[in-house]
């Protein structure tokens, strides 16, 4: 359930460059995000909606971003799959949608 897929694994490090390098976030926020992966990996998910499971946890150690991971279970030819994504964001609209 907790795998990232490589290529989510490549968006969400694109997204933690992006966030450091405007300045909001300290050295050692991938290891926050880490933590938050962990959190949802253990199921703490706070809403569900759908198929869909959220959980949504700030980063106490960066200014005013929310880590949203939503894991979802879908069929795909006949099988479950499970996706987990992982937003690290600062945008008001995007924490509002999953987060409210």
């Amino acid at each position: 359930m907790c795998e990232l897929t490589f290529h989510a694994k490549q968006r969400l490090r694109l997204r933690i460059y992006e966030l450091k390098s405007s300045g909001v976030c300290i050295d050692d926020f991938e290891q926050e995000i880490i933590k938050a992966i962990e959190h949802a990996c253990n199921g703490e998910y706070v809403k569900v909606r759908n198929d869909q499971h959220i959980l949504c946890m700030p980063i106490n150690k960066c200014g005013n971003v929310m880590v949203i991971i939503i894991y979802t279970s879908i069929k795909y030819n006949g099988k479950k799959t499970k996706i987990i994504t992982v937003i690290p964001t600062t945008k008001d609209k995007t924490i509002k949608q999953y987060c409210n």
